[in-house]
C-alpha cells in the first residue's frame, strides 16, 4: 500500500461536475451612486446582482406599494408657491438680524424656509420633522434662528403631510419625497449581502436605509473624494469616524463589513 505525503493527494477529491456545481452565487444588491454608473455594473457583474441607484430602489418599492403609488402620481406637477403660502397662511416675517434691528422678509422667501424644512427632513434619517431641519439663514443669530423655526413648525408639518396626501394639491412632490417615504417604511433588500458604492458621497436617508439592512454589508468609498457636505455624522465614511485603510471585504468571506464606521479607502469591486 502506498502511502502519499503531497497536501494534493490527501485533499478530498473535487466533486465530479453536476447541475449544483459550481455553487449558485448568492444573490446581492449594489446600491449606485448614480445611473450611468449602475449601467455600467449590470453591464459588468453576475446575473445574481441588482444594481440601481437608491432612488430606482426606492421608485419600485413606491410602485408596489399602493399609497406611495398614489404620491407618485403627483411627482413634479408644477404648484405655484403662492398656493402653498396660501394654504399654509404663510405671512411677512420681521426680524432682528446681525445688521439691523428688524427686517422683513417678505412671504415667498418664508414660503422657501418651510420648504427647506421639509427638504432637509427628506434627506434626513429622521423619523420625525423637527425644529432642527430649519435651514440656516444668513444674518440671523442662533436664537434667532430656533425662534423662526419654533414658529415655522406646524406649518412645515403640515406641508409634509400634503405631500404625502394622495389626494393632496398644494405642495409639489418631489423624487426627495418618495425616498423619505422608502426610507420610513424600514425596507428590506432581497440580497444576501449588500455593497454602497460611494458611501462617502451618501445622504443620510440613504445611509439610514443601508445601515438598517440585516446582511452582509460593504461600504466603499473615500472620505477624501466626498464631493457632498452632508456632514460627518451622516456618512459611514466621514472623517469623524475611524480611519482603517482596510480593503473592502469580499462578499461571503470572513470580514462582515457591516461595520457602519469603518472608512474603506479602496474601492475594489469583488463581485
Amino acid at each position: 500500500m502506498k502511502t502519499w505525503s503531497s497536501p494534493r493527494a490527501r485533499a478530498p477529491a473535487r466533486p465530479r461536475p453536476c447541475a449544483s456545481w459550481p455553487p449558485p452565487r448568492p444573490a446581492a444588491e449594489y446600491v449606485a451612486f448614480n445611473k450611468s454608473i449602475a449601467e455600467e455594473a449590470r453591464r459588468s457583474f453576475s446575473a445574481s446582482v441588482t444594481a440601481r441607484t437608491a432612488h430606482s430602489f426606492a421608485w419600485q418599492w413606491a410602485r408596489d406599494n399602493q399609497h406611495a403609488a398614489a404620491v407618485l402620481g403627483r411627482l413634479e406637477k408644477r404648484v405655484p408657491w403662492t398656493l402653498t403660502a396660501d394654504a399654509l397662511d404663510v405671512e411677512p416675517m420681521r426680524l432682528p438680524t446681525l445688521n439691523q434691528p428688524g427686517h422683513t422678509f417678505q412671504r415667498a422667501t418664508v414660503t422657501r424656509w418651510v420648504l427647506d424644512m421639509v427638504r432637509l427632513f427628506c434627506q434626513s434619517d429622521a423619523q420625525v420633522l423637527g425644529v432642527e431641519h430649519m435651514p440656516t439663514v444668513p444674518g440671523l443669530t442662533e436664537e434667532v434662528r430656533d425662534g423662526v423655526a419654533a414658529r415655522l413648525l406646524p406649518k412645515a408639518s403640515a406641508a409634509w403631510a400634503e405631500l404625502v396626501n394622495p389626494s393632496g394639491s398644494f405642495c409639489q412632490v418631489g423624487h426627495d419625497t418618495y425616498l423619505k417615504l422608502w426610507q420610513l417604511a424600514k425596507p428590506v433588500l432581497p440580497g444576501e449581502y449588500l455593497l454602497f458604492d460611494e458611501a462617502q458621497d451618501a445622504s443620510p436617508v440613504v445611509a439610514a436605509v443601508v445601515a438598517a439592512q440585516p446582511g452582509q454589508r460593504a461600504y466603499v468609498g473615500d472620505e477624501s473624494q466626498a464631493i457632498y457636505g452632508w456632514g460627518a455624522h451622516a456618512t459611514p465614511c466621514g472623517p469623524s469616524t475611524p480611519h482603517t485603510g482596510s480593503p473592502c471585504p469580499s462578499p461571503g468571506g470572513s470580514e462582515t463589513g457591516s461595520q457602519t464606521g469603518q472608512t474603506l479607502s479602496s474601492k475594489a469591486r469583488r463581485m
